[in-house]
């Protein structure tokens, strides 16, 4: 993912750019089959963005911050517990800690919403773009995360073939739980259509 070293330059707000290649790529090496895109954390993300985008053929969301909550709830980044606001430095390449000024409008560059790629409230169509919204999407987290709103995980719900689970008592990414999420998202994923008839599908 850009900005953690696994890929060069700073985290961008269309870094699925990257992702989207790699799967073309696994595509070109076992053409028929299909590919799912499991994200945790800032990662979640993307597996929303390729899910509504039509890019893969399933994917599951673990604590990702899409930016989905409505009325949209703003994250006051350096405030975040954790080490939180210098991971997120390191991801958007800055010289230290990230001051208010150097992150202002960062959340809303990454939402989701803004981008257009969710619909609206009560119109489980398309995103205003005309993407693809039928991609099978699982998207997960703890009830009672302390970096992300509930909304980002609830309200992607309102499209079509998405699933949402919020792990009561479990905070981000559902960390407390984390053994067992892992093994439920693939009983998830072997359950649909796709994924039944390849159970040998390579995941991104």
């Amino acid at each position: 993912m850009p900005g953690t070293g696994e890929a060069p330059g700073p985290l961008p707000p269309d870094g699925d750019r990257l992702l989207s290649a790699l799967v073309s790529e696994i595509r070109r090496r076992h053409p028929g089959e299909p590919v799912a895109y499991l994200g945790l954390s800032f990662s979640g993300r993307w597996a929303v963005k390729l899910a509504v985008q039509g890019v893969v053929d399933a994917a599951v969301d673990i604590g990702g911050p899409t930016g989905a909550a409505e009325p949209e709830e703003p994250i006051d980044v350096p405030a975040l517990p954790y080490g939180m606001p210098g991971i997120l430095g390191n991801a958007l390449d800055l010289a230290g800690l990230p001051r208010a000024a150097e992150i202002d409008g960062m959340p809303a560059a990454f939402s989701l919403r803004r981008q257009g790629l969710l619909p609206p409230l009560g119109d489980g169509a398309e995103g205003t773009d005309g993407t693809d919204s039928r991609v099978p999407l699982l998207a997960a987290n703890g009830a009672h995360d302390q970096f992300i709103p509930r909304g980002d995980t609830t309200r992607p719900a309102d499209r079509p073939d998405t699933t949402v689970w919020l792990v009561p008592g479990a905070t981000h990414c559902a960390a407390e739980h984390i053994r067992p999420l892992p093994a439920a998202t693939w009983v998830w994923l072997l359950t649909r259509p796709a994924f039944r008839r390849h159970p040998t599908a390579r995941s991104a």
